[in-house]
């Protein structure tokens, strides 16, 4: 059972999946994927080209996940007004 398919279409899901969680760690890491990005960036521009959309027979781009929206989708949009959230998501830090 492969992840990845013989024929790009088939990889639909997979590929939008991919460049949606590369375009989310950028905005979240902006200091990171400085030359990885850009180039991220174009081939996603030239994938969205007509003539290259027409022969791949589907578009790389996905809407990005934001975290309410997929909270309120799954019934969960309560969560972010829970007064315990900050603590639940602050760092892990050592105590010296």
């Amino acid at each position: 059972n492969k992840a990845a398919k013989e024929e790009p279409s088939d990889n639909e899901a997979l590929l939008q999946e991919i460049f949606e969680v590369g375009r989310r760690n950028k905005i979240l890491n902006p200091s990171k994927m400085r030359s990885t990005y850009g180039k991220l960036m174009y081939l996603m521009q030239d994938a969205q080209a007509s003539s290259v959309a027409r022969g791949l027979g589907f578009s790389l781009y996905k809407d990005l996940v934001m975290v309410q929206p997929y909270l309120q989708d799954h019934g969960a949009g309560e969560l972010l007004d829970d007064g315990l959230l900050p603590l639940a998501v602050c760092p892990v830090t050592t105590v010296d």
